[in-house]
């Protein structure tokens, strides 16, 4: 079986780690997580969203909201709404719970904070594979380092309280 993310990664010469987990259907990123035994907020979710330009894919901490409106601003898009599974399979030749930035063919936005992670976990391109590796596996030509965190409403109560 090929593995999108580990062929490119290899390729590349990227210091990266092939691990295999039990997929659960809906398990996501959490689930992941446990089964890996790392921190959610290590394990990037890969989330497609789709505009009237075509989709664009979005690199997230597995514990966190993408802010679609800060998406939209990052992509000069007017409008972006996430992509159901089928559209999003359809947009990456990739099955959901396995969809990989590398290979897509979709414009990537990589969450900031997610390059300050001496390590991370992101799907390899199939379920039930993931690839850990160094930030630099998402500091790459064509991948655009933006900052599309949504405010938790924790923090939104906190900065009125203040």
């Amino acid at each position: 079986m090929e593995i999108p993310a580990w062929s490119f990664l290899q390729r590349q010469g990227m210091d990266a780690q092939l691990l295999q987990y039990e997929y659960a259907e809906g398990g996501g990123t959490a689930d992941a997580a446990r089964k890996l035994g790392v921190s959610e907020h290590m394990v990037v979710k890969s989330l497609v969203f789709r505009g009237e330009a075509g989709g664009v894919l979005a690199l997230m901490h597995g514990d966190c909201r993408v802010s679609v409106r800060k998406l939209e601003r990052a992509a000069h898009a007017r409008r972006l709404w996430p992509a159901s599974r089928e559209e999003a399979q359809k947009l990456t030749g990739l099955q959901p719970g396995g969809i990989c930035p590398y290979g897509a063919g979709l414009p990537v936005f990589v969450q900031s904070s997610l390059l300050a992670l001496p390590r991370l976990y992101i799907n390899a391109g199939a379920r039930g594979w993931v690839v850990a590796m160094g930030p630099e596996g998402l500091a790459i030509p064509g991948f655009a380092s933006v900052d599309i965190l949504a405010a938790s409403i924790k923090a939104k109560r906190d900065a009125v309280d203040r």
